[in-house]
């Protein structure tokens, strides 16, 4: 079985499917390849973007309304793929401001599991990214890190992902 945890699939929320239609070619072809269950993982980043110009109730509402109907298409093109429900959320002091101020409530996991899918910034020092990633697993929450190979600091030091593990 293969799942796919990280993609930008439904339609209209990021820089990922930019139609329902694209959506559904998305999943035409994860299935294709054998894919089973996607996560449908859009961008949240507190500090820009759909997400701060709308707040997080109405971004939310409207990520579980695009969900639904993504789900709906689905099955009436019986497109055989579970979509679960996720997010790729962005590490930055405006992601620690919510989470100071609501205690958390309501970040998506993976799939309403503990785990979530965090990124950062390409350019984020070692310090900051081993930093963040503690704060956040102080939170009980465990992390799935997007796109480690992008980020400046693996690129010098490729041991940081193994400090990681311990």
């Amino acid at each position: 079985m293969i799942i796919d945890l990280h993609s930008h699939i439904l339609p209209g929320m990021d820089d990922g499917a930019a139609s329902m239609e694209d959506a559904l070619e998305m999943a035409r072809m994860a299935v294709d390849a054998g894919t089973e269950i996607i996560a449908a993982t859009v961008h949240g980043d507190f500090s820009r973007g759909l997400l701060r110009r709308l707040g997080w109730k109405r971004y939310m509402e409207r990520y579980r309304s695009r969900l639904a109907e993504f789900r709906l298409e689905l099955k009436r093109k019986q497109i055989p793929l579970e979509v679960m429900e996720g997010m790729e959320i962005l590490v930055n002091k405006d992601l620690f401001r919510f989470i100071d101020e609501t205690e958390e409530e309501g970040l998506p996991s993976l799939n309403g599991g503990g785990s979530i899918l965090v990124e950062f910034e390409f350019d984020v020092s070692g310090t900051s990214l081993m930093d963040s990633l503690e704060r956040l697993m102080q939170k009980k929450r465990k992390i799935v890190l997007a796109h480690p190979e992008r980020y400046d600091c693996v690129k010098r030091d490729s041991a940081i992902l193994y400090a990681l593990y311990d």
